[in-house]
């Protein structure tokens, strides 16, 4: 990663604030982007700078093609190129059992999948440029399914099946992967009891939540390291879907 420019969305917390920790820590410039918690991504880029790395944050909704549009627009400012993109920003609405309104399901859709293409199709001129590459972050939800939220693992499904379309069509100079994480401690309340949690990690074959840097390993391996590789979504999930959809089906 050593002198690569990336460009993480929603960099503020979680698997994106993982990602841009890990690629920074690997030599990288990172411009971490937040819709939210302008003080969380602060934190993000200070720390980045006191190890020694280059940061910068940036305020950008994903959903909005305005914001995609200025969010590219100071990266040619302010490096002049860009050599990966890691199309993390996502939400996912609480789940529970019922009805899932239109603004969420328009919402959730608007940001996962459409943001995601917005941002791979503004960014592929620099990315063509420096022959570099695009890590979409998916979910197994979006092979797997998760009840009471079709509205996520639909746009995650999309995710899943736009990273095969994009790279056929940024091909060869682009390459486009993606990451289907599984459960992850991301340090958000997940409104689980212990015992619920306990019961969840003991479902997992390798016996415990994945973390961040699990998705940041394997985000820097399809960024800079799988030359070979276009298309491909890895699923990061200690093995889970190993037992899916039985699991599932019992939530």
């Amino acid at each position: 990663m050593a002198g690569k420019k990336v460009l993480v969305t929603g960099a503020s917390r979680g698997i994106g604030r993982g990602i841009a920790l890990a690629m920074a820590g690997e030599g990288a410039s990172v411009a971490v982007t937040y819709v939210k918690g302008s003080e969380k991504a602060g934190e993000v880029v200070r720390a980045i700078r006191e190890g020694g790395g280059e940061a910068f944050e940036l305020k950008s909704d994903v959903g909005q093609r305005a914001d995609c549009e200025h969010l590219i627009n100071k990266i040619r400012e302010h490096w002049g190129s860009l050599d990966v993109l890691v199309n993390n920003a996502g939400r996912l609405d609480p789940i529970m059992p019922g009805d899932v309104g239109l603004e969420a399901f328009e919402k959730t859709i608007e940001t996962n999948l459409k943001g995601t293409w917005l941002m791979s199709r503004l960014a592929a001129p620099l990315l063509r440029a420096s022959q570099g590459s695009i890590v979409n972050i998916a979910s197994i939800a979006g092979s797997a399914g998760y009840p009471y939220a079709a509205h996520y693992a639909a746009s995650k499904a999309g995710v899943i099946a736009m990273t095969r379309s994009l790279a056929l069509e940024l091909a060869p100079g682009v390459r486009v992967n993606g990451i289907s994480p599984g459960y992850t401690n991301t340090g958000d309340p997940s409104g689980w009891s212990e015992e619920r949690m306990g019961d969840l990690a003991k479902a997992i074959p390798l016996q415990r939540f994945g973390r961040p840097e699990d998705v940041a390993a394997a985000a820097i391996f399809l960024a800079v390291e799988a030359t070979y590789v276009t298309g491909t979504t890895l699923v990061v999930d200690g093995g889970l879907t190993l037992r899916l959809p039985g699991f599932v089906s019992g939530l």
